[in-house]
């Protein structure tokens, strides 16, 4: 789905269930450059969503390919109010200085790491030290990949504020989205 019909389909969603949600579209490589700015603009004033309910998500290893250019851009998607996350982290080279440069509103930690936990013990030190950073940086941070309890268990000890994955919801259309979210309209518990 492209970024155009995501912002419609939100508004959609935002108007049937009176929700004001957060949604995320991944951002490949090739679609940033520089004219991307423009683009979105006028996607956010054609679709009418107000672009704090809008995360754009760029993989670390897409930011490092060019960081210049990737923070250049990235700060102008934000002068629109737009949050960015970095999709995947952990999985990259990011160096530490860039990422303290970068415009970002959260990490989501890949789920490479969070598939092994609490089992494996050089993942659980990775998705400490990144909840960790993210923390002493005052990012968002997200756990992918979360398939089942224990995992969810052990995220929720680290103070971890989201998770995603198969133990809250397989891939949803539009329709089993509105459906989901009346069933969970005063949250979800996972017991």
């Amino acid at each position: 789905m492209d970024l155009k019909k995501t912002c419609e389909s939100y508004q959609k969603l935002e108007k049937n269930t009176g929700k004001n949600l957060i949604v995320s579209v991944n951002i490949s490589m090739y679609q940033m450059k520089d004219d991307i700015v423009n683009n979105i603009k006028s996607i956010i004033l054609d679709s009418g969503i107000n672009p704090n309910h809008l995360e754009l998500e760029i993989t670390e290893s897409h930011i490092m390919s060019n960081p210049e250019q990737a923070i250049t851009i990235l700060l102008n998607l934000k002068e629109l109010g737009i949050n960015i996350a970095i999709d995947d982290f952990g999985t990259g080279y990011s160096s530490l200085s860039y990422l303290t440069q970068l415009p970002i509103d959260r990490l989501k930690i890949d789920s490479s790491f969070t598939k092994k936990v609490p089992e494996d013990e050089q993942s659980v030190k990775v998705v400490q030290s990144i909840i960790s950073l993210a923390k002493s940086l005052n990012l968002k941070i997200t756990a992918e990949g979360v398939e089942n309890k224990k995992q969810f268990e052990f995220l929720k000890k680290l103070h971890c504020e989201e998770v995603q994955g198969y133990l809250l919801s397989h891939p949803l259309s539009e329709e089993e989205l509105l459906e989901f979210l009346e069933a969970n309209a005063h949250g979800m518990l996972i017991e």
